[in-house]
């Protein structure tokens, strides 16, 4: 199995996904990846809104190799 292109390697105490670390970039905080997804630079990644803060999370596609954590 190849590596994830995204995962998650800092979550909050209440389990907000914080530090991602994004193949060919290291360490990667959520408002810079959030950027990042919103302009197209990550394929098969979203951005919602929860709780007012944007949250990345993987599209629906019926595989579990892309989720994020």
């Amino acid at each position: 199995m190849s590596k994830k292109k995204i995962s998650v390697i800092s979550e909050s105490r209440t389990g907000l996904n914080q530090v991602f670390d994004v193949l060919g970039q290291g360490a990667v905080r959520r408002g810079e990846l959030a950027n990042q997804v919103e302009r197209g630079r990550h394929q098969g990644y979203h951005v919602r809104r929860v709780n007012g803060h944007r949250v990345i999370a993987s599209n629906p596609d019926g595989s579990t190799d892309n989720n994020l954590g």
